[in-house]
């Protein structure tokens, strides 16, 4: 038999074993309907069979970049204020949960997980307040907290550490701690936004619901008088 026949018989075996990139993992019409996997879970429903990870390398908009509000915040008023006062606390990578289930859409790979939305630092809030607002105090982690789904696309993950079986007491001790931290710095933040009132040049916070003064209007200046005719 023509030996250039086999080759093409053994090429045409690798194309088929090959194939098409499998998904292995659920479909995502069914994904994102809630049918495969729910849109939202309870922090109380999670098993010992997940597993907490943290995320580093994520787009801003993808929950990465956590504690950026903090850290900017920290930076303009250690600036102002001699950098006396609480130190910002330092930005944790992202937390998710997952049990590992995995979607393939074309030649991408996402990970299945959930995360909680907690609310950040408002610093636009803050200095809209003047220098008798008060800071909310930061979100913590409950039994009842909202956690939503999220497709993590593991091209765009640098890395994935911290993983450990979930433990609802120890999210709930370790979030209550950071929001401990968390506090003490907003109410730094917020003594050093009330006393910008009294920086030089800044004129003061306008108070809630008050409308800034205009600025005065530069006096007008009285044309120059044309050179006498000698």
């Amino acid at each position: 038999m023509d030996r250039r026949w086999w080759y093409g018989a053994a090429a045409a075996l690798v194309i088929a074993a090959a194939g098409p990139a499998r998904c292995d993992g659920p479909v995502l019409k069914e994904l994102l309907q809630g049918d495969s996997a729910p849109l939202t879970l309870k922090l109380k429903e999670l098993k010992p069979d997940w597993r907490r990870i943290s995320v580093t390398g994520l787009p801003e908009g993808s929950g990465g970049g956590g504690g950026g509000l903090s850290q900017l915040a920290g930076g303009i008023f250690g600036a102002l204020f001699g950098g006396g006062g609480a130190a910002p606390p330092a930005a944790a990578p992202p937390a998710f949960y997952t049990q590992g289930q995995t979607l393939a859409l074309g030649t991408e790979t996402y990970l299945v997980a959930y995360r909680a939305e907690l609310k950040g630092l408002d610093l636009a809030g803050l200095m809209q307040g003047g220098p008798n607002a008060q800071l909310p105090p930061p979100d913590k982690l409950t039994p009842d907290t909202t956690l939503s789904l999220a497709l993590l696309n593991l091209r765009s993950v640098a890395a994935i550490s911290g993983i450990r079986p979930f433990n609802l007491d120890r999210e709930l001790e370790e979030s209550a701690k950071a929001a401990q931290a968390e506090a003490a710095f907003r109410e730094q933040i917020g003594k050093g936004a009330g006393a910008l009132g009294g920086l030089p040049g800044l004129g003061g916070f306008p108070g809630a619901g008050e409308v800034a003064p205009a600025p005065a209007p530069k006096p007008k200046t009285a044309p120059a008088k044309p050179p006498a005719k000698k």
